[in-house]
């Protein structure tokens, strides 16, 4: 579903295939009830109330509230609506997280791997993160995503003038 210019104008966006709604200022995904997008927008992003005139024809676009929405598929491309976090997988299980105090209490608790220096590369893996939610437990359903590479911004080094005189003696270093 594409999403309608009024929607887009609030920084909302319809993902596809999932028709969920999200905001493109948080990245993430919203609940669908337009009461609690409009609570959002004038919340979050002091959105006014006259520009949220569209918001109640929400209920025509059939969008997939979040209590609804699984976890996409791993490995899939980066999504750029969404907010993408290092994290850690195990490996052997499916659990993710992005604390290495969580996934040291996973591997010790689910797999007795109980010593630090025992944990090797089989272990776990660095991988990038993604889910629909940044609140609760409830949105803490992590995909995998394949990461799209970054451009590095290198800051310029300052530039020096030349003085177009020389310095006095009594001024200069020696």
């Amino acid at each position: 579903m594409s999403s309608p210019p009024w929607l887009r104008s609030l920084n909302l966006i319809v993902s596809t295939p999932e028709n969920a709604l999200i905001c493109t200022l948080c990245r993430r995904a919203l609940r669908v009830h337009p009461r609690l997008v409009q609570q959002h927008l004038t919340e979050a992003h002091s959105i006014s109330a006259s520009r949220q005139t569209q918001v109640p024809d929400l209920g025509t676009l059939l969008l997939t509230d979040i209590s609804e929405l699984s976890a996409r598929a791993d490995f899939c491309p980066e999504d750029p609506s969404l907010t993408t976090t290092p994290g850690f997988a195990c490996g052997h299980c499916s659990s993710r997280t992005t604390s290495q105090q969580l996934l040291r209490r996973h591997l010790s608790s689910q797999h007795n791997i109980k010593h630090l220096d025992t944990i090797a590369d089989r272990d776990y893996r660095p991988v990038s993160l993604q889910q629909w939610t940044t609140s609760g437990s409830a949105g803490r359903q992590y995909w995998i995503v394949l990461a799209i590479p970054r451009a590095v911004t290198l800051t310029p080094l300052p530039t020096y003038r030349k003085r177009k005189r020389p310095l006095p003696l009594s001024h200069r270093k020696c």
